[in-house]
């Protein structure tokens, strides 16, 4: 993790890399900071994570799931015991628990969508069927038309999880996590 400690504002289009000017682009921000961590390999872990001072800013993928250890106990209380479900997170919870066979689907899109194409789902949901898994399919994704749009480019009936406002992430995580086969991108989760 590289520390650049910034006494400025970061501004749109503001690259950075250890001090040094990067491809990478971070969003705007009007709110200062005093320090900025980086991950500087991603899929490698570095503890050095766990040192940021309160209010850093923190960029990186932390694919590693080390870097959930400090968290592991809270993460597994918040998903197992989840206090207020919305009224939509309970109707779909027994429509899914009430389909055999049920295919939870996440396609992920935003930075991924020249990585995982129509083919890697196609294949997927074929080797569903091999298990006789042809029940709907609930898809769950950070760009629902346009992954409709990919699933319907296979011929393949779905059914969004597209949660209100008011419903925390976990819900849709939860709702997966009901289905009776999961399919995800090699690094969704």
């Amino acid at each position: 993790v590289a520390e650049v400690s910034l006494n400025t504002r970061l501004e749109e289009g503001f690259t950075f890399r250890s001090g040094r000017p990067t491809r990478r682009t971070y969003p705007r921000t009007s709110q200062s900071f005093s320090s900025v961590y980086i991950e500087e390999r991603p899929k490698n872990f570095d503890g050095a994570l766990f040192e940021c001072a309160p209010g850093s800013l923190v960029f990186g993928s932390f694919q590693s799931w080390r870097y959930l250890q400090p968290a592991e106990y809270e993460l597994q209380m918040e998903i197992r015991n989840l206090r207020h479900p919305t009224k939509w997170f309970l109707d779909c919870t027994r429509e899914i628990e009430a389909t055999r066979g049920a295919i939870g689907l996440h396609v992920r899109r935003g930075d991924y969508t020249d990585l995982v194409d129509h083919e890697y789902y196609s294949r997927a949901l074929r080797l569903a069927a091999n298990f006789g898994n042809h029940a709907t399919v609930y898809v769950s994704s950070d760009d629902l038309k346009e992954s409709q749009a990919l699933l319907n480019q296979m011929g393949v009936a779905s059914r969004p999880i597209d949660p209100p406002r008011d419903s925390p992430d976990i819900e849709s995580l939860l709702l997966l996590s009901k289905c009776d086969v999961i399919i995800t991108a090699n690094s969704t989760f």
